[in-house]
């Protein structure tokens, strides 16, 4: 049967490997007999877990199996349609974190879920151009948990959608990023992230932001807009208090001003006053005691 698959062009026998990937697909017993067979002694009290600095000592590249272990007991093979599998797996499952074990258990019977009619309009993809989308999401949010590269990762990011599912899925990626952007301190493009978004969370922590960076002034436009909108009684609790708290630094800040409009305004009578007196005694002959 491998045979035949192998030569369809979807798998790939004995592939190369490297240390980390074949720690990963051994087992403890096979890990420490290929071990023993390669002169390392003191393996039998290590757990799989320290196995591998072994392996990395061995200082091959990646190679094939029969490399590592002549005398392997078994074999590897590889998908070589691994982005055929991914779009299979996504029309499946919606998603792209689970795997191939839940689609064989769902199959064999083992696993069962609630039956659902779902009317033609209820599906999640109506077109190939929304599996694309919905893979290319996934992606963008793969690359930013590996790498955490802000730019890259919204590269990937597909242009806004009409499919309201797959809308909300590639919003909440680009809150993901505009949180990494914030953390790490380009407030400008995390503002831009929160603005393109339609998520209420994004708009909440744009608020937040400009409450931070931005005038007053621009900060209560971006208030009363989002006010404007519906939204959850949540987000609208949050809303509130911002509004509080802007309110209260302005109220603060018109005080202040007031205090020193005051201050500078006594000083100036009180000056004026004083000449005044001093003009005044100096006609008269009188002195100030």
């Amino acid at each position: 049967a491998l045979n035949s698959v192998a030569r369809a062009g979807l798998i790939e026998r004995n592939p190369a490997c490297d240390a980390a990937t074949l720690h990963r697909l051994c087992r403890v017993a096979e890990l420490r007999a290929m071990l023993r067979e390669h002169g390392v002694t003191s393996v039998e009290k290590r757990n799989k877990d320290g196995l591998l600095p072994c392996l990395e000592k061995m200082q091959y590249e990646a190679v094939p199996l029969d490399q590592w272990w002549p005398q392997a007991t078994f074999s590897l093979v590889a998908l070589s349609c691994q982005l055929l599998f991914d779009r299979v797996r996504m029309m499946f499952f919606g998603n792209a974190y689970q795997d191939w074990s839940e689609f064989v258990l769902t199959e064999l019977g083992n696993r069962r879920y609630e039956s659902v009619t779902f009317a033609p309009s209820s599906r999640a993809f109506q077109t190939r151009q929304e599996v694309d989308a919905a893979l290319a999401i996934a992606r963008s949010q793969q690359h930013l948990q590996d790498s955490g590269d802000v730019l890259a990762s919204l590269s990937m990011l597909p242009p806004p959608l009409e499919n309201d599912w797959l809308a909300h899925r590639r919003d909440r990626v680009l809150f993901y990023l505009a949180q990494q952007a914030e953390r790490a301190g380009d407030t400008a493009l995390a503002l831009t992230l929160y603005r393109d978004n339609r998520m209420e969370e994004a708009s909440i922590r744009r608020l937040r932001l400009l409450e931070k960076s931005a005038p007053a002034a621009e900060l209560w436009c971006e208030l009363e807009r989002v006010s404007r909108c519906r939204l959850r009684p949540l987000t609208r609790l949050h809303l509130q208090r911002i509004e509080r708290r802007v309110g209260a630094n302005c109220s603060e800040r018109n005080a202040r001003r007031r205090y020193r409009w005051w201050r500078q305004r006594g000083k100036r009578c009180c000056m004026r006053t004083c000449r005044c007196q001093t003009q005044l005694y100096a006609v008269s002959g009188l002195s100030r005691r």
